[in-house]
């Protein structure tokens, strides 16, 4: 007697493996983002944005290091918390053979600097919106490893839908804030 022939499951998932199909993302050891990314989203997002690259390097801290920081609270108070920021990802860094050279205390007092900056009087917050700028040499060695440890990684250096939105709506606000401090009181 034969085995009858395998039934067909219609509602199963396929097997086969279909060409040019997607890779799985390629996780990097630390944040990686374009120069102009950062700097545009930042300005435009009225530093909000920031908040994002902290949460994104917190997490991938929490992965590498020891202990569980938490990534929300330490990127919201993230002029608080970046010199221990700074300082872990230069101690992963040095982990993967690479090095990161900056000095985690005098980025972290810059990044506090702005902060203060961006409680004076009308017109000095402004200044403020140039904060990312303190972040730029870090972002340019971190992106510098990320390409050498995961060279198919995505550099993350175009703009999505929704950075667009942020930055149109973020320019809007700008402009207008821009034209009610010129108009005479």
């Amino acid at each position: 007697m034969t085995d009858p022939a395998p039934a067909i499951n219609p509602y199963a998932t396929p097997r086969a493996q279909v060409e040019g199909a997607a890779m799985e993302a390629v996780m990097t050891p630390f944040f990686g983002v374009g120069i102009y990314k950062l700097l545009l989203l930042s300005a435009l997002t009225f530093n909000f944005y920031l908040v994002y690259w902290f949460y994104q390097n917190w997490q991938r801290v929490r992965m590498v290091g020891k202990g569980r920081p938490n990534a929300v609270l330490r990127s919201v108070c993230y002029s608080l918390t970046a010199y221990s920021l700074f300082k872990r990802m230069r101690t992963n860094s040095a982990a993967l053979g690479e090095t990161l050279e900056f000095a985690p205390g005098g980025v972290a007092w810059m990044l506090l600097l702005f902060l203060l900056v961006s409680m004076l009087p009308a017109g000095f917050f402004l200044l403020a919106l140039g904060t990312s700028l303190v972040l730029v040499p870090i972002q340019r060695q971190v992106n510098a490893i990320n390409l050498k440890r995961a060279p198919a990684a995505d550099r993350n250096e175009s703009f999505s839908g929704v950075n667009i939105v942020f930055m149109l709506a973020g320019g809007v606000v700008l402009a207008l804030v821009l034209i009610g401090l010129l108009l005479p009181a």
